[in-house]
Formats: C-alpha cells, sequence, structure tokens
C-alpha cells in the first residue's frame, strides 16, 4: 500500500497536475480578484490571464525535463494542413462574432461608444497573435502533454477526456474565487450570497470543460497538432474577448446561439471518439508524449 502510494505521488502527470494549479492559480485568483472590467483594470486582467494559461506549458515542460529526463526533440511538432486552420478561425467567427451580430439586429446589442486606450489594446492583443501564445499554454500542458500520458488505450478516449475536462474545469476556478476571495475581504457579512454564486460559476465551467474537452481531444487526436490546437484556443477565447469590448448589452439571443453551437460541435466530437474507440481505426497520427 506504501509503495502505491509513493508510485502514484511521483507520477509524472500527478506531478504535472500539482505543478499546474500550483503556479496557475496564484495568478488567476488576484488577476480575476483584484482586476476586473473597467478601463483602467482590464488590460492588466487579460495579461494576468495570459501568464496563468502560460504556466500550464511551464508545468508541462519542468516535469518532463526534470522528472521524466526527457528533451523535447521527439514531440512532433506537426503543423497540421492549412485547412484546419481555417476551419477553427470559422468556426470562432461562427460563435462569437456571427452571433453577436445577429444579436445587434434586434438591437439587444450596441455598438462601444466610446473604447479606451486599453480596451484597444485588449482587442488587438486578443486578435493579432498574442491569445494564440496563451493558447499554447494550456494546449501543450492538457492535449500535448496530459492527454497522451492518460490515454494510453483507444478505447478509454471518452473517458480519459472526460477526467482531464474535469481537471481542466476546476483549473479555471479561480475565474470566480478570484472575485470570491477579494469580496470576503472587503465585506464579509455578505459571504452567504457570494459563496452561492460562485458556486453555481463552478459547476457550470466543469460542465463547459468537460463538454469542450471532447472537441478539443477529438480535435488534438485527429489533427496531432498542438500548433492548430493553441490557434484554435488563441481565438477562441480572442474573438469572444474582443466582440466583449465593441459590443456591449443584452444578449440572450446570442448566447442561446452559443449554446446550440457548442451543444452540436460537442455531439460531433463525441459521435466521432465514439468511432475512434470502437472501429480503432489509425485517423491522423498517434500523439507522442
Amino acid at each position: 500500500m506504501i509503495t502505491r502510494t509513493k508510485h502514484v505521488f511521483r507520477s509524472p502527470p500527478f506531478l504535472f497536475v500539482l505543478l499546474a494549479f500550483g503556479l496557475s492559480w496564484p495568478i488567476h485568483l488576484y488577476g480575476f480578484g483584484w482586476f476586473g472590467y473597467g478601463p483602467d483594470e482590464i488590460l492588466k486582467r487579460l495579461l494576468l490571464s495570459y501568464l496563468g494559461m502560460l504556466m500550464v506549458a511551464v508545468a508541462a515542460f519542468i516535469v518532463r525535463f526534470f522528472v521524466e529526463n526527457k528533451n523535447f526533440k521527439d514531440i512532433n511538432w506537426n503543423p497540421g494542413h492549412p485547412w484546419w486552420y481555417f476551419g477553427t478561425l470559422l468556426f470562432c467567427i461562427s460563435l462569437w462574432v456571427i452571433p453577436a451580430l445577429i444579436t445587434r439586429l434586434f438591437g439587444h446589442l450596441e455598438w462601444t461608444q466610446t473604447i479606451s486606450r486599453e480596451a484597444w489594446i485588449v482587442i488587438i492583443l486578443s486578435l493579432a497573435g498574442p491569445s494564440v501564445i496563451a493558447g499554447f499554454g494550456e494546449e501543450f500542458g492538457w492535449r500535448g502533454y496530459l492527454l497522451p500520458r492518460l490515454l494510453t488505450k483507444r478505447s478509454r478516449a471518452r473517458e480519459i477526456l472526460v477526467i482531464i475536462g474535469f481537471i481542466w474545469g476546476i483549473w479555471h476556478f479561480p475565474v470566480a474565487l478570484g472575485p470570491l476571495l477579494k469580496g470576503l475581504l472587503e465585506n464579509p457579512s455578505n459571504w452567504g450570497s457570494m459563496v452561492g454564486a460562485t458556486l453555481l460559476n463552478c459547476v457550470q465551467m466543469v460542465g463547459t470543460c468537460v463538454a469542450l474537452s471532447f472537441v478539443f481531444g477529438a480535435l488534438w487526436l485527429r489533427t496531432n497538432s498542438i500548433l492548430v490546437l493553441s490557434f484554435f484556443h488563441g481565438y477562441f477565447i480572442g474573438l469572444r474577448d474582443a466582440v466583449g469590448m465593441i459590443l456591449v448589452g443584452r444578449d440572450e439571443i446570442s448566447t442561446i446561439i452559443h449554446i446550440v453551437i457548442l451543444l452540436a460541435t460537442t455531439l460531433i466530437a463525441y459521435r466521432w471518439l465514439e468511432r475512434y474507440e470502437r472501429e480503432g481505426e489509425i485517423i491522423g497520427i498517434n500523439p507522442k508524449p
């Protein structure tokens, strides 16, 4: 029993998850807790968010180099086919831009009248490439490092992606816990209402990340390209943030469209993974650890 416990706690995947949380959480707790969406705070919050995302890759690099004693020559830096970049970009536009424009036609969203200098910088960072670098931080860790080490049998693909999605969702908790921590420090008497809303946000994050884990996982297994995944992740969050800077107001219609698109995409990815497990067909190149 003692031997097994030591083996678990020395396991590189376990150490990677522990280190990823340890490096990212303090940054995100501070970034999402002490900086909001105000004109003087939004850029600081975005930069700290990007830094926290990059810490996931740093954790993977550390565990791989110092624990596994491996260099990075055997990692397949497959650039992927150009059509994958076009397809993922089109998906992100369909998810964030088109619904917002449709909602704008119905009068539920308005063009932002004055965009601050910081907001313009956020828009540029979201669209010009830095968001892709931040996306690489997460993708190199969750899909590039953790997924190949847990997915030892093709028949367990969906099961493993649920596990990774659950871990991924918990990793996002500082988005909700940061404001809670700040609120408790500033007004501890109002803890009841704040805790309830925070718990709901955390549950939603886990559910969303489990669903997206099928999408991101299927794309990784299909393309075997961290670069494609990084591009997808970068513009998934980048277009969302940019649209949020340019259009403001009630967006119930776009929210419904988002949910429908995400559910449909998750279902498609789930069915592909089901076939991937059942038929055992070689689709793309098997990812290397």
